[in-house]
C-alpha cells in the first residue's frame, strides 16, 4: 500500500478462460476519502470485467469482494458492488459524458424530449450575430427523477442558459420576484383541515420556457451541443425565457400574474403570489 496515493486505485488482473475464483482484486489504501460518483466512475471503469459474469456468479464476486475488503476500503468495495450488482446510474457531467455513457439511450431520448419542449414553445430564432454584441454561454444539464423509495422515474436533461455571461442593462434590468410566504402555506393547510376544502397540486412543465423576453429586449446565445444552425457561425436569438436567464423567474411571475387576472382571479395585497377567486 502506497500511503502517498491520493485516489482509490483499483486493479483487476483476470486471464482469459479463468472463472471468478481467480479473479485477483486489489484495493489500495487511499490518502483521503473521495465522493461517491467519483468512486463509482472508477468503479465501473476499472471493473467492467465483472459486467461480463451472469448475476448469480456476479453477486457472489461481488460480495467477496465486500467481506474481504481490508477495514479501511469497506466503502470502496461496497461503492463497486453497488454499482457494478444494482446498477448505479452515474449522472453525466456534460453532453460529452451522455454520449458515451452506459445509460447514452436514456439520455438521448431525455436530451430529444427538450428539444422537442424548445421546438412547441418557440423558444428562439437563428440570426447572425450583431457587430459589437456579445452571446451567452449555455449548457447541458442532466439528472435523474426518483420516487420515494430511490427508483428512477425519468431521465432529465436541461438546457441551461449561463446567466452570469448576460450584460446588466442590455441583456436584462429587473429581476426580482416574489416568493410564496411560508405563513401563508400554514393558514392555508390550517382552513383545509377546518373548513374540509379539497385540495389540489399542479406542476407546470418546462414552466420558465413559456415566458416571453421583454419587448424590445435582444439576448443572443450560442448554439448549443447537439444543434445545428443553419449556416455555420449562426447563433440563437431567445424569443422566450429560459433556465438559467437572470431575469427568468420574474418574467414568468409576471406571465402567471397576467394570465391568473385575465381568467379572474384575484392578487393579494399581503402576499403577492396568494389570487383568490369567488364562484
Amino acid at each position: 500500500t502506497d500511503p502517498a496515493s491520493t485516489v482509490d486505485d483499483v486493479v483487476v488482473d483476470e486471464e482469459e478462460g479463468d472463472t471468478v475464483d481467480n479473479t485477483i482484486v486489489t484495493v489500495q489504501q487511499p490518502r483521503s476519502p473521495i465522493r461517491t460518483r467519483a468512486r463509482s466512475q472508477l468503479a465501473a471503469t476499472a471493473l467492467s470485467p465483472f459486467c461480463k459474469l451472469p448475476n448469480a456468479e456476479l453477486e457472489i464476486a461481488l460480495m467477496s469482494l465486500v467481506l474481504e475488503a481490508p477495514e479501511h476500503c469497506v466503502d470502496m468495495a461496497w461503492t463497486v458492488y453497488n454499482t457494478l450488482l444494482r446498477h448505479e446510474v452515474i449522472i453525466p457531467k456534460d453532453y460529452r459524458e451522455s454520449l458515451v455513457a452506459r445509460e447514452r439511450d436514456a439520455w438521448r431520448d431525455a436530451r430529444i424530449s427538450e428539444k422537442t419542449s424548445w421546438d412547441a414553445n418557440q423558444i428562439y430564432t437563428w440570426a447572425w450575430l450583431p457587430k459589437g454584441r456579445k452571446a451567452i454561454g449555455n449548457r447541458w444539464v442532466f439528472d435523474l427523477k426518483k420516487d420515494v423509495n430511490g427508483a428512477i422515474l425519468r431521465y432529465k436533461a436541461r438546457l441551461v442558459a449561463q446567466g452570469f455571461s448576460q450584460v446588466p442593462g442590455l441583456d436584462f434590468d429587473m429581476t426580482f420576484s416574489p416568493v410564496l410566504r411560508i405563513t401563508t402555506i400554514r393558514v392555508l393547510l390550517h382552513l383545509t383541515c377546518v373548513r374540509n376544502w379539497k385540495t389540489r397540486q399542479l406542476d407546470v412543465p418546462t414552466a420558465f420556457l413559456i415566458s416571453e423576453i421583454e419587448e424590445g429586449r435582444e439576448i443572443y446565445m450560442r448554439c448549443p451541443e447537439g444543434f445545428t444552425p443553419p449556416e455555420p457561425g449562426m447563433v440563437m436569438l431567445l424569443r422566450k425565457s429560459l433556465y438559467g436567464l437572470r431575469q427568468s423567474s420574474r418574467l414568468y411571475w409576471l406571465h402567471m400574474d397576467a394570465f391568473l387576472k385575465e381568467v379572474g382571479f384575484v392578487r393579494s395585497e399581503v402576499d403577492q403570489c396568494l389570487y383568490t377567486i369567488e364562484d
